[in-house]
């Protein structure tokens, strides 16, 4: 949900198609600790966004890697608790692994839960993506 509300919030800020942002220099991407690699949004996820007008059907999972942190700009975590693990494993990477709460808070994960539990997740995801997307310089 969050690269998709991500992808959303940066090309109305951009004034462009969220399939232009690559020409604007810019690529949004999500990747887990623990993703497996290709398996698709959670139903729930999809009946979310697709609320929203937001079709993430096609999305598939990939897990973090190296190449991935080498080659992001910034890399928003959902939980202190996974900024930690990334700055363990790359402390060189502080300035750039951040919080996608600009509150200190954590995004509660919803699997697991009913779809009141995903919806308040995705409106919460969305107003810390708005925030960051609002400090970005158009």
């Amino acid at each position: 949900m969050a690269e998709e509300l991500f992808r959303q919030s940066l090309s109305n800020k951009l004034g462009c198609e969220a399939e232009e942002l690559g020409g604007h220099g810019y690529v949004v991407a999500s990747a887990g600790l623990a993703a497996g690699r290709e398996n698709p949004a959670s139903p729930e996820s999809v009946n979310v966004l697709q609320r929203r007008g937001l079709d993430i059907s096609e999305h598939r999972s990939q897990p973090l890697t190296a190449e991935l942190l080498e080659t992001t700009y910034k890399v928003f975590t959902m939980t202190r608790y996974h900024r930690e693990v990334i700055l363990r494993a790359r402390p060189e990477l502080a300035d750039r692994i951040q919080l996608l709460s600009n509150n200190g808070h954590d995004v509660a994960d919803p699997i697991g839960g009913g779809i009141g539990d995903y919806i308040s997740c995705c409106e919460e995801i969305e107003r810390y993506v708005d925030t960051i997307v609002d400090g970005i310089d158009s």
